[in-house]
């Protein structure tokens, strides 16, 4: 373990398949991870509890370092009310709607405190701190493709929230010519969620007779099927048309893009960085770039957050 280390947190963050625990540093180093499936049946409390199991697996990790607390960084997917730390919406992970998951959660934990964020923050944030590249003076987004599909935005050296008890996402995820898409959970039509999320790609896999989900799409674009192309490509075009509507909106220096999605569909990330050279996306100067911390970028961010969370 890192001699450098002088302040831990436990960073967690749920996600739709399965929640991420780490035992993270000041440095924003993450020493170990955990991970279990998230449960999608029973109760908000079979959640809590497979929370706090994480989060006792980590406080082991950290046994060999004296330390009274360690407060945790708990990220969630979904719209919240920050006041009462209650999830208003999260149609990926139902169980957690309507509940004070943060509270539960403080009630259950007796090791330190619990500060709780959207999961598009948290790796955002991690994403943020972890590049060289970016200043407190420029506009950082970070593009998430995962279960579902989220967007995170740091400006002036801070993470802009979306309003509370927000129902919808982000309108700059929404493609405004989409009549052959499906309409997205959130409630929206031409939503980017309803077209390159894994939930989406997997629906469209299955509508083809693929029962391997993104993998398989990956093998069937390998072996040169046309549909499975041309599911991708249309993939790829809806992310850069939200793209440029990021860059028409905030003017980023940068886009980071990131998700378990690209990381199991390589050809959608091929087709993202190839498709439309000059279109808007590359229009502004805004520079396109991949994400570095992988599936630990929510851990991070939510666990730096935890250990300063004035930031």
């Amino acid at each position: 373990m890192s001699s450098r280390t002088t302040r831990l947190a436990i960073g967690i963050d749920v996600g739709g398949t399965s929640i991420r625990a780490g035992l993270v540093d000041e440095f924003g180093e993450c020493l170990s991870t955990h991970r279990c499936a998230t449960p999608v049946e029973v109760s908000a409390d079979a959640l809590v509890d497979r929370i706090v199991e994480m989060a006792l697996r980590v406080r082991l990790d950290a046994e060999p370092i004296p330390t009274s607390t360690l407060p945790i960084g708990l990220a969630v997917p979904g719209c919240f009310d920050a006041a009462r730390r209650t999830i208003v919406r999260s149609v990926n992970v139902p169980l957690s709607e309507g509940a004070p998951l943060g509270e539960m959660l403080a009630q259950r934990y007796d090791g330190g405190p619990v500060i709780m964020m959207n999961d598009a923050e948290a790796a955002t944030w991690g994403e943020y701190g972890a590049r060289k590249d970016v200043d407190d003076s420029c506009t950082f987004v970070h593009l998430r493709l995962g279960t579902g599909i989220a967007c995170g935005v740091v400006q002036s050296g801070s993470l802009r929230r979306l309003a509370e008890g927000r129902g919808t996402h982000w309108e700059i995820l929404v493609i405004a010519d989409a009549p052959r898409e499906a309409l997205c959970l959130c409630g929206v039509p031409g939503c980017l969620e309803g077209i390159a999320s894994g939930v989406a790609l997997i629906r469209q896999a299955e509508c083809i007779g693929f029962a391997d989900g993104v993998i398989g799409l990956q093998s069937a674009w390998e072996q040169g099927d046309l549909t499975v192309r041309d599911i991708i490509s249309h993939a790829a075009g809806a992310v850069r048309a939200v793209m440029g509507n990021i860059c028409e909106q905030l003017h980023p220096r940068m886009i980071c893009l990131g998700g378990g999605v690209l990381k199991h569909l390589p050809a959608l990330e091929c087709g993202i960085l190839e498709v439309g050279q000059n279109d808007k996306a590359t229009a502004f100067g805004t520079e396109l770039v991949t994400a570095s911390l992988g599936e630990n970028a929510g851990v991070i961010g939510a666990a730096i957050t935890a250990l300063n969370p004035g930031m």
